[in-house]
């Protein structure tokens, strides 16, 4: 099995999160995510976290904490995907209206309650005439968006009372 480990960041704006889409890697076009990428063999974590937000956003998080993190096993394909969340608290730089990454679009503010379901509505109008594998993929996707949807909001409240 392969071991990979992913940086994954959390900018609140008013009650919603920064997502991106993403484009060109032809099975999830079109797919919503935190902003966030692989680590790269001579990264530590926090190296990769400032890569992606960069590439992806277009800012350099300064102030940020790692909140969470999650395991998940893709048998399939035969990898461990370690998943490190981070929340940004502060960062250098304007967010990037035009998106930056060649694989992401521009990082879009999406609030808590529609969340979940631009996710679902993206993932079903992107899984027409895709193959089973992929069409488990979007399902189990939106599974993981139910839950990171009302986990940002507790986080974000819990923010609120500090």
């Amino acid at each position: 099995m392969k071991l990979f480990s992913k940086a994954i960041g959390i900018i609140f704006q008013g009650e919603g999160v920064i997502c991106v889409r993403n484009i060109r890697d032809g099975a999830t076009d079109g797919f919503m995510s935190l902003p966030g990428g692989t680590k790269k063999d001579h990264e530590t974590i926090n190296e990769t976290l400032v890569r992606e937000f960069t590439e992806e956003v277009g800012v350099v998080p300064d102030e940020y904490k790692q909140v969470h993190c999650s395991r998940v096993l893709h048998r399939n394909e035969r990898k461990i995907i370690i998943r490190h969340f981070f929340l940004i608290n502060s960062y250098t730089g304007e967010i990037n209206q035009y998106g930056c990454a060649r694989d992401t679009t521009s990082p879009e503010i999406i609030p808590f309650g529609d969340l979940l379901l631009k996710r679902v509505e993206l993932n079903q109008a992107h899984a027409e005439g895709l193959n089973k594998s992929v069409l488990e993929k979007a399902r189990l996707d939106a599974e993981f968006t139910f839950f990171m949807s009302s986990w940002l909001e507790s986080i974000h409240d819990q923010q609120a009372v500090h």
